[in-house]
């Protein structure tokens, strides 16, 4: 019975080796991959920081931009038109500058209905007021707010590839203004 027992905890002593043996194993291999992927990331970024990395399309659709309103950012324009969409304490002033002249501005809010059963937003719009055309020597300053998930207020305008109806946000990644299509 003695020997049985120690045969036993032998096995068992062996199995126990191997299984640690075969993970040390496994988790060697898992290193390797992560410390591939980490320097691969590496890699991309020193690319991207030196300028050697693949240049994507250019794939921005519009013809103007958004920043902020500073001191900063309105140096460059002798000239820029001023409009306010609303007089909220929490407003801030968003610079649309333009690559060609765009006309017909309409400043409005925009109000989330619902989905249709397509899974696409329903808006309501409500003319706010109206602006000067933005050119490339005479931006807007459009003072809005920001709204949680959907846009608060937008503009609508015509360029030369038609008429347009874009909302207002701010991005989740660094805060800054972005342009959402509000087109049907």
């Amino acid at each position: 019975m003695k020997k049985k027992f120690l045969a036993l905890m032998l096995i068992f002593a062996l199995s126990m080796t191997m299984l640690v043996a075969c993970n040390n194993d496994d988790k060697k291999d898992d290193d390797a991959k992560e410390d591939s992927v980490v320097n691969d990331l590496a890699e991309g970024l020193k690319d991207s920081a030196s300028g050697n990395a693949e240049e994507e399309e250019d794939t921005y659709p519009y013809t103007f931009h958004f920043a902020y309103a500073t001191d900063e950012t309105l140096k460059d324009y002798a000239n820029y038109t001023e409009c306010s969409a609303t007089n909220d304490k929490d407003a801030v002033k968003i610079l649309i500058t333009a690559d060609e002249e765009l006309s017909n501005i309409k400043i409005f809010s925009v109000e989330f209905l619902d989905f249709n059963s397509d899974g696409k937003a329903n808006f309501n719009f409500k003319d706010v007021t109206t602006a000067a055309n933005i050119t490339p020597d005479c931006p807007l300053v459009l003072t809005v707010t920001f709204g949680d998930v959907f846009p608060n207020f937008g503009f609508s305008f015509t360029d030369s590839t038609g008429d347009h109806k874009i909302g207002i946000e701010i991005s989740g990644i660094n805060n800054n203004p972005i342009p959402t299509n509000l087109d049907k």
